[in-house]
């Protein structure tokens, strides 16, 4: 099983990995992909701006050979503010 996982703001995706799982396994592998990526004549996350998500994971999946089922769409600022609410990041030195 492998899933999309993309950090987007607005209509701009900035992170894209696929996460794969082998249910035989246990495994998992975690792979990202540069947005500026080009495919059919354009970056990758140029698919995600004009087509939505479910074409971005189909065109991935072309571009991998991996079947991906399913899609996780996490908005950056979210994300930023749901770590603040936890307590954020201590930097060590």
């Amino acid at each position: 099983m492998s899933i999309l996982l993309c950090g987007a703001h607005e209509k701009n995706t900035d992170t894209i990995m696929i996460l794969h799982m082998d249910q035989t396994s246990g495994n998992m592998a975690l792979m990202s992909l540069p947005r500026d990526l080009f495919y059919r004549g354009k970056k990758i996350n140029d698919t995600y701006r004009t087509f939505g998500p479910e074409q971005l994971m189909n065109d991935i999946s072309k571009i991998t050979g991996l079947t991906i089922g399913k899609y996780v769409v996490i908005d950056m600022y979210a994300f930023i503010s749901a770590v603040d609410i936890l307590g954020g990041i201590d930097q060590i030195y």
